[in-house]
């Protein structure tokens, strides 16, 4: 069994508590803590304006609220990363809210504040007399004893407060279960239309080929067609140009056949030495048979017999198939 301390308990309290405010002040930020302005400023929080609180309204709250209330009601600031660390430590150990809101309202900051909360000090004492090695065992287990109602009634309310967190956690997973389904059934869906549309790109990729290699088949078959095209028209050309020249020669050779033709004719012609004489005689009868302004036409006559009638004054018209002959008599007037 651990020995008591030589000093009295009250002794030893006061120094633990002095202790606690020695380690608090080495916490606390290195500017001097100044008394706020009792005006309040329109920014402030409100809990910062009050100069009391009870103790139920700081320690309603649980966890990183109940410190983040507490240091912002009993020192009127946000807490600092040392001390929040160091009263978290406390609260995670199992000590009381109470000795976490006495440690900060018996802090030197907090003193210099001075925010008023009735019934904490003695409460305050008691934490920290429960301290105390053997005689704190015996207070504890006092003060446990007379608070038994109280905390088993805190303890059913915890009990409900947790199952009904517990109902609405299981709730919320149950959404979130049927969400997830949901989504892996979307998933699925989203999957098939994947391998679906993979199909068809496919698909799509292979008709594509197909038409490339029939694009590809039939500029070869434009390429061959032109200079098909071109070969036709140059033999066209060509083919022209043989005709033309058949042409020109047979014209000529025409020509050649019809001067031979006429020279016969009018050499055979010349051997009759009556022609001349009678045709002036055929003239001259046929322009007092016909009236004036007669036109007279010629077929294959020869020349000297339309020279005859227009020596006569008759309009007369030659017509031959031989060009040679009409180009003579068109020559001789």
């Amino acid at each position: 069994m651990n020995r008591l301390p030589e000093e009295k308990p009250l002794e030893v309290v006061r120094n633990e508590i002095r202790a606690d405010a020695e380690s608090a002040r080495s916490r606390a930020p290195a500017q001097p803590a100044r008394k706020p302005p009792k005006t309040a400023s329109n920014t402030a929080p409100a809990a910062a304006l009050r100069d009391e609180f009870s103790i139920p309204e700081l320690s309603q709250a649980h966890f990183t609220s109940f410190l983040e209330q507490a240091f912002a009601a009993l020192l009127r600031r946000p807490p600092d990363p040392a001390g929040f660390d160091a009263q978290m430590r406390l609260l995670v150990q199992g000590r009381s809210k109470i000795e976490i809101l006495g440690n900060l309202r018996w802090s030197p900051e907090g003193r210099d504040i001075g925010v008023r909360v009735p019934w904490l000090l003695p409460r305050y004492v008691l934490a920290k007399c429960m301290r105390i090695p053997v005689l704190g065992y015996l207070l504890e287990w006092i003060v446990c004893l007379g608070g038994l109602p109280r905390i088993v009634r805190h303890q059913r309310a915890a009990d409900t407060y947790h199952s009904a967190r517990h109902h609405e956690v299981l709730s919320a997973f149950r959404g979130l279960q049927l969400e997830l389904e949901a989504a892996r059934t979307e998933i699925a869906r989203l999957a098939s239309g994947k391998v679906e549309l993979g199909q068809r790109l496919d698909g799509l990729n292979d008709r594509s080929v197909q038409l490339h290699a029939e694009i590809e088949r039939a500029a070869i078959d434009a390429r061959e067609l032109r200079h098909l095209v071109l070969s036709m028209n140059h033999w066209l050309a060509s083919l022209r140009q043989n005709l033309s020249a058949l042409e020109l020669a047979e014209a000529d050779q025409a020509r050649h056949a019809d001067a031979l033709h006429a020279d016969i004719a009018s050499r055979v012609l010349a051997l009759d030495a009556g022609r001349p004489a009678r045709l002036d005689s055929w003239a001259q009868q046929l322009a007092g048979m016909l009236p004036a302004g007669a036109q007279v036409l010629d077929l294959c006559s020869g020349e000297d017999w339309l020279a005859r009638l227009v020596g006569n004054g008759i309009e007369a018209t030659g017509i031959d198939t031989n060009t040679e002959v009409g180009s003579r008599a068109r020559s001789a007037g």
